[in-house]
């Protein structure tokens, strides 16, 4: 070995780094001290995140007592038990430990912690449902009870049981109330089409009323004109008393000639009898209309009560027409003996004017009846029967009638089109209530109209997989921390140079025990616990970064600051507990918290281990995030450096050993 040789040997030899390593290389206990280390951070973080890493998956284990009490309803004739429906549902789920006893029992497994909740269906749950269709419905209360002080997270899970149950009972009182409700659309149904079968009738029968209203008033047109004529042509009362009193005085000159004339001529016996029996008869055609008078006389008193009272609409049977027709032919019968009689007695004058001057008084008497008569019958002529009056009322009551008519018709024609539209409608209404589905498929609906549809920008499994980022971090700080707490950081084996000499002596240890803290970390993680990042190799180049800033930070404060430093170094790591945001979000804490957050390192690998772990935050966030992270270790081993160079060997003179 040349000289030359043996001289770089002794240097490398008389160096800082090289007698670190060998005094680390010969002593066993340090051997054994850094191989524990590098587990530190896995016994921390793993061990944690081993007891947490699914809790929710795990809550069948959890025993949960269910009390139920409900004895049961009935609902529209249907048994309603809402109690025993969710017993069953809760047999089919293992979401919790669900134990079915007694309240006592409840209450007795809350003492001694046998149950983490104790919940309750009162007894009048399925009555309760049955008043979902009543003005005053109630309430159904299901109560449930927590042990938050024996545990606080079990209580919080337990309440997601409580409100999960309550939501099962809404359910079912809304699938009740919702099958009531398509009951009745389906009793609508049959009800509009048994309406609209009516309607469509009624429609049908109006349109009937309308035609037969326009027979009718024609037939009142027809009567109204018949009544004009005959209100024309008939005489007064004091016309027809005139006639009466005219055959009476008729008849009594004819009795006084027959006393008169004891022996009268053949031709005069044979023209006063053609005078008596056309007195006679025309005397039976009065009775007969007195008679037929009299028949009408309540009708024509109807109609005129009618008329005063101001009625829109009269009416007239046939019975009144057939009356009115039978006056009508008396009055003719009337005129006709009238003119016979007329005729007879002008011939009877004539022949007793050529008899003997005895008659002279027999007829004066029987001119006196006969000028007494003769203007009743020309009056008699034109006119017919006492009903003047009356058919004056009737007139009236006709031109009433046939202006009416005009109204009634338009009110007909208004039901029929109204009716019309009405059976229109109704089936309509029936078609539309038709299709309207009452199915089992409707009920759910209506009991559940709404579903949620969860999509996420990244998928994290669990509650291991969601807090590791933050363990992880915890893990490799208190790594670091324990390093520079067992690890003679300050201790020197050789007299340095200088202070970088000494530098890298002791972090090439240290940043060599980081390495390998996040190498045992993440395979231990990945292999033990099952924590699979989406992306592998951004995982393990962001724990080996994370590792050496924890490092350099701890370092540079126990190196330069021995024990005041490793103090500062455990507060920050417990100001990181609160201010990294690894658990909740960062604005869900105070002011201070929020404000210090951006300092601390943690922060920044807290979001880089949840990008590289579950993706989500975009490559972006990641690498900005490693850029800090080496920028805050350079800086912490450019103070230390700093530090070194300013207190020089003088400071650190009795740390020396001589090997």
């Amino acid at each position: 070995m040349t000289k030359q040789n043996r001289t770089t040997k002794k240097t490398l030899r008389d160096t800082a780094l090289y007698n670190e390593w060998r005094h680390l290389k010969t002593s066993r206990i340090l051997i054994v001290s850094v191989i524990v280390m590098l587990f530190i951070p896995i016994m921390y973080g793993g061990f944690f995140l081993g007891s947490i890493w699914d809790p929710y998956g795990n809550t069948k284990n959890l025993p949960v007592a269910v009390v139920n009490n409900d004895i049961g309803a009935t609902l529209e004739d249907k048994k309603i038990a809402v109690g025993d429906e969710l017993v069953d549902t809760l047999k089919d789920e293992d979401s919790f430990r669900w134990d079915f006893v007694s309240e006592d029992e409840a209450d007795k497994g809350l003492d001694d912690g046998s149950y983490y909740m104790k919940i309750v269906i009162p007894k009048n749950a399925s009555e309760n449902v049955t008043t979902i269709t009543s003005d005053t419905p109630s309430k159904t209360t299901i109560a449930y009870t927590t042990t938050p002080s024996r545990n606080f997270v079990a209580s919080l899970l337990t309440n997601q049981a409580a409100q999960t149950i309550a939501q099962s009972v809404s359910t079912k009182i809304t699938t009740a109330y919702a099958q009531s409700i398509l009951e009745q659309i389906g009793e609508l149904k049959t009800g509009l089409n048994t309406a609209a079968d009516g309607a469509a009738q009624l429609s049908n029968g109006s349109a009937q009323l309308q035609s037969g209203i326009s027979i009718y008033t024609g037939g009142v047109a027809k009567v109204r004109n018949g009544t004009e004529q005959l209100s024309a042509g008939l005489p007064t009362a004091s016309q027809i008393a005139q006639l009466s009193d005219g055959v009476k005085s008729v008849q009594s000159g004819v009795n006084a000639l027959n006393d008169a004339v004891s022996t009268p001529s053949g031709a005069l016996v044979a023209q006063q009898t053609l005078v008596q029996s056309d007195a006679a008869a025309l005397q039976a055609a009065l009775v007969n209309y007195q008679t037929a008078a009299s028949s009408a006389q309540p009708s024509l008193a109807a109609l005129q009560t009618a008329l005063a009272a101001g009625t829109s609409t009269v009416t007239v049977n046939s019975s009144d027409i057939s009356a009115a027709l039978q006056i009508v032919s008396a009055s003719q019968t009337i005129t006709q003996k009238s003119a016979s009689l007329l005729t007879n007695l002008n011939t009877l004058t004539a022949m007793l004017t050529a008899q003997q001057a005895t008659l002279k008084s027999s007829v004066a008497t029987l001119n006196t009846g006969v000028n007494t008569l003769t203007p009743g019958l020309l009056s008699a002529v034109n006119g017919y029967t006492t009903l003047a009056s009356g058919s004056s009322q009737l007139l009236a009551g006709t031109n009433q009638l046939t202006a009416s008519s005009a109204a009634l018709n338009d009110g007909a024609t208004q039901i029929s089109d109204g009716s019309a539209r009405l059976a229109s409608a109704l089936t309509s209404a029936a078609q539309q209530v038709s299709v309207q589905p009452t199915g089992e498929a409707t009920v759910k609906q209506l009991a559940q109209p709404v579903d949620t549809r969860h999509s996420e920008t990244a998928h994290v499994p669990n509650y291991g997989y969601a807090l590791s980022p933050y363990v992880l971090s915890l893990g490799l700080y208190v790594g670091a921390l324990v390093f520079n707490v067992i690890y003679p950081v300050r201790r020197l084996y050789a007299n340095p140079r200088n202070s970088r000499s000494w530098w890298y002596a002791k972090m090439s240890v240290a940043f060599a025990v980081a390495i390998g803290q996040a190498l045992v970390l993440d395979a231990i993680m990945v292999i033990g616990l099952g924590l699979h990042p989406d992306q592998p190799g951004k995982f393990i180049l962001l724990s080996i970064v994370t590792s050496m800033t924890y490092m350099s930070i701890v370092s540079f404060l126990a190196i330069a600051l021995d024990n005041i430093g490793r103090f500062l170094a455990m507060l920050l790591l417990v100001l990181q507990l609160g201010a990294a945001g690894g658990v909740f979000p960062i604005l869900l804490s105070s002011g201070f918290f929020q404000a210090v957050n951006p300092l601390m390192p943690m922060t920044y690998s807290i979001y880089s281990f949840r990008e590289a772990i579950s993706s989500g935050l975009g490559a972006g966030v990641y690498w900005s995030n490693i850029l800090i992270l080496i920028a805050i270790g350079v800086a912490a081993n450019l103070m230390l450096m700093t530090a070194l160079r300013i207190h020089g060997n003088r400071r650190f003179q009795h740390e020396y050993i001589d090997t």
